[in-house]
């Protein structure tokens, strides 16, 4: 084939095609295998309008799935996937990042996973707070790319709360050192987190609980006290977190998200718990930049709304709530419709198929980028 047609014609040919058909296709000669693992096709075929959601049915196991802005109607199709992991039944997710997931199981175990390709690792659990002191104790996990370090890395925060204190313990693992670092206690935070509350209103396992991935960092809402809330920034390269200012006089129950690729704010009246602003960054950092896009009236009871994508003709925009339902904003006549094939599922993060290989990574040891 290499005779007739140029090879950088046909990697560039290659990243159009489903993942499904790479990988049989890597059978076909040595140097097309060898074009699979190419770090160009790698990192080239990231779409944009795929996300990856859990849904929990009456009966039975949570089910994964993938959910697909059509590009010809602006409405969304769903696909079960099939996870190689039967023992490990999943409760929520961690995040994903260029076709990486970071799962959750029931026995709070950390599985990195490429769905489509099958391959995972179970990652050892670090090492557990002493909760003796404290009556409750949430842990948070967010995942992503250190692009610097060329490495993936999860955070996981443990929060323990008493009646009159809060403690806060970061432990982050690098799956090139397959290991864990820390914890670090709230001794060695910067000065603005010290009695730090993470939003616990946010139930975990849905939005706002795994950390808005975003500029190469994990974003949380959080607060000292509840009418002063703030978001943090945790970055993966780094690993320092930052303080982001949130735009003023906001109202009740900030939640963050993502839209084009900017951080955004939905928060609700306090009194009118339908009625919605929408914020959005558009100079990440600034605290100048934000600017409110939409305010958005909805007819029923939905809480922690948080927008996911604009649809393919750019007419309406895709939220989910916390409670479960998924709803398409239109722009043009500002009305909501809810997604009934769609219901139930919750966590929906942005999702991209790949080849990128877990066990390439793990243990492979830091490579910096010159």
């Amino acid at each position: 084939m290499g005779k007739y047609f140029p090879n950088d014609l046909l990697r560039c040919m290659l990243q159009y095609l489903p993942i499904k058909s790479l990988l049989r296709f890597k059978s076909v000669s040595k140097s097309w295998c060898s074009w699979m693992d190419d770090p160009y096709l790698l990192r080239s075929r990231f779409p944009e309008s795929n996300f990856l959601g859990i849904q929990k049915p009456p009966v039975g196991l949570n089910q994964m799935l993938m959910i697909s802005l059509d590009s010809s109607e602006d409405h969304c199709s769903v696909e079960k996937l099939d996870l190689p992991l039967e023992n490990h039944p999943i409760t929520h997710l961690g995040g994903s990042c260029n076709g990486l997931s970071c799962l959750v199981d029931r026995a709070d175990n950390i599985i990195v996973c490429n769905i489509p390709t099958k391959d995972y690792h179970i990652v050892k659990l670090p090492r557990q707070p002493d909760q003796r002191e404290y009556k409750l104790m949430i842990s948070l996990y967010g995942f992503g790319c250190d692009s610097i370090n060329d490495d993936y890395k999860v955070l996981r925060i443990n929060s323990l709360y008493c009646e009159c204190e809060s403690h806060h313990e970061t432990q982050v693992y690098s799956l090139r050192k397959d290991s864990w670092d820390g914890p670090r206690g709230q001794g060695s935070y910067p000065s603005f987190l010290q009695g730090l509350r993470i939003d616990a209103r946010v139930p975990i396992g849905s939005k706002g609980s795994n950390g808005v991935l975003a500029y190469g960092a994990l974003h949380w809402i959080a607060f000292v006290t509840y009418t002063q809330p703030f978001a943090i920034a945790f970055n993966l390269s780094t690993e320092e977190f930052s303080k982001i200012v949130l735009p003023n006089n906001l109202s009740y129950g900030p939640v963050l998200g993502l839209l084009r690729g900017c951080l955004t704010v939905t928060c609700h009246n306090e009194l009118r718990c339908s009625d919605f602003d929408l914020w959005v960054m558009k100079d990440y950092m600034v605290s100048e930049s934000w600017s409110k896009l939409f305010h958005i009236s909805f007819d029923g009871w939905i809480e922690h709304l948080s927008p996911l994508a604009y649809s393919r003709s750019g007419k309406k925009i895709l939220f989910e709530s916390s409670t479960k339902h998924h709803l398409w904003y239109n722009i043009g006549n500002k009305q909501m419709e809810i997604l009934g094939s769609c219901n139930g599922v919750f966590v929906a993060v942005p999702y991209f198929e790949s080849l990128i290989s877990v066990r390439a990574y793990k243990g492979t040891g830091i490579i910096r980028q010159e």
